[in-house]
């Protein structure tokens, strides 16, 4: 057993190490679609639409007599916070920049930055005044946005000519194994999520199948859950999954605001989850042993599950969650296993979709009820 653990998380660490390498910021996230055109080539359709999701289809592997198989969504998004250039000084060749999604301020100073340019990408770091030269009353503050800047090394002059407003800037976090089965990186926010969609593919390619598995690497979620509002009206799904990432406890923070890292993902509830299937993945749990946890979110739940749950006449939506410490920052973590029992969650749940299960989601004629 402790052999499959340890196996399980060495695949998930092999592809978080993929995941976290390439560049995804919100609206360009072009590198990252052409990584999930390599690593979802199995699937039976692959295809991307205007907006830059990603969309992969698993025809189910047996319909149902007289009528066609239900519809599964997996939604996890592609997409990472990040920068981008608004101006560039002119005697210096600074590069003044605007946060792209949640950036924290307080996490930039002294950061290595990669700058996507149209010749390619450009090492950078975050400038910052030594604290000799600041005054007092300033040293406990963070920078505003008008104070930060990059700098490139170059001479204004080359920075003009190969820089230009509007290239967006990513953060430098390589992916590296932390501690007894944890895993750090930059932009786990939402490659976690995205690992754990993928690998449930895979298993379900791989397997018995009463339903259509729709995964969707979305786009833009960092930006307002833009990908997955146009996915899920295209996709047209049954029953959807966003698979995404929670706030794990750390220091600071009190236990009704946070997960449990190493106590498996997190089954969402709240107005952003439909009940009953939210129960479903409750009993795939109990059945195959995954350990879960819930996590409690009364209202917007932040992820592509709002898009995706009023779309077209409205979508049964849930969440799975995965416990990720020090998200919007270079260095989030995760464990390895909560991102593997995501996986298996995710999977299982898509196996158990069937007509029967399903049936009553989508609401039922009132008809001559008694008032």
């Amino acid at each position: 057993m402790a052999d499959i653990e340890a196996d399980r998380e060495s695949e998930v660490a092999a592809l978080l190490d993929e995941l976290t390498s390439v560049s995804a910021v919100s609206g360009r996230e072009a590198p990252m679609r052409a990584l999930l055109a390599r690593l979802l080539s199995f699937a039976d359709e692959l295809s991307t639409d205007a907006l830059g999701n990603v969309i992969a289809r698993l025809h189910p592997t047996r319909a149902p007599e007289g009528g066609r198989a239900p519809r599964v969504m997996l939604a996890a998004h592609m997409d990472e916070i990040g920068l981008v250039v608004a101006s560039i000084d002119d005697d210096s060749g600074a590069l003044r920049v605007l946060p792209v999604g949640g950036v924290d301020i307080r996490n930039l100073l002294a950061s290595d930055v990669v700058v996507h340019t149209r010749g390619g990408p450009l090492p950078g770091i975050v400038g910052s005044t030594p604290p000799h030269l600041t005054a007092a009353k300033e040293r406990s503050k963070p920078p505003a946005w008008d104070d930060l800047f990059i700098d490139l090394g170059l001479s204004p002059e080359e920075v003009r000519a190969r820089v230009r407003p509007g290239d967006v800037v990513s953060f430098v976090g390589p992916g590296m194994r932390l501690g007894a089965g944890r895993y750090t990186a930059k932009a786990l926010d939402n490659r976690a999520g995205l690992a754990a969609a993928l690998l449930a593919f895979r298993r379900l390619q791989e397997s018995e199948r009463p339903a259509e598995v729709v995964l969707v690497a979305t786009s833009q979620e960092e930006v307002g859950t833009r990908g997955a509002a146009a996915a899920a009206h295209a996709v047209a799904p049954d029953a959807a999954v966003a698979i995404d990432v929670g706030f794990a406890g750390m220091p600071g923070l009190a236990k009704r605001e946070t997960i449990e890292m190493g106590k498996g993902p997190a089954v969402s509830t709240g107005a952003n989850v439909h009940p009953q299937l939210r129960e479903l993945l409750l009993e795939t749990a109990a059945e195959r042993e995954i350990p879960v946890q819930v996590e409690v979110l009364p209202g917007h739940s932040g992820t592509d599950a709002w898009p995706i749950q009023v779309a077209l006449q409205g979508i049964p939506t849930g969440i799975i969650s995965i416990p990720l410490r020090y998200m919007h920052s270079p260095v989030e973590v995760v464990e390895l296993a909560d991102v593997a029992a995501a996986a298996e969650l995710a999977a299982g749940f898509c196996q158990k979709v069937t007509p029967d299960r399903i049936g009553g989601w989508h609401g039922v004629s009132l008809a001559g009820s008694a008032e």
